[in-house]
């Protein structure tokens, strides 16, 4: 994943942590617990999201360079989609 992806997360996390140690009333903290699982929820499907175009970029490159007749600048065309 992206370097700056990465550190955002971890940000994310250490704020997560650091909110949870100041909850103090049940309602704040059912209302935590939704927002965990709503998060949760989202995240795994950024990690979808994100992975498709690694996947998109993997396949094309198995297809192309399984054309090695192709010119090289072909072949850039095939990467890029066309």
């Amino acid at each position: 994943m992206d370097k700056n992806y990465d550190l955002v997360v971890a940000g994310i996390e250490r704020s997560q942590k650091a909110y949870v140690a100041v909850i103090t009333s049940e309602e704040e903290r059912a209302l935590y617990r939704d927002f965990q699982q709503a998060w949760t929820t989202y995240f795994a499907a950024t990690q979808n999201v994100l992975a498709a175009p690694a996947e998109t970029t993997r396949r094309r490159l198995a297809i192309c360079t399984s054309r090695s007749h192709l010119l090289p600048s072909r072949q850039t065309n095939c990467l890029a989609g066309r």
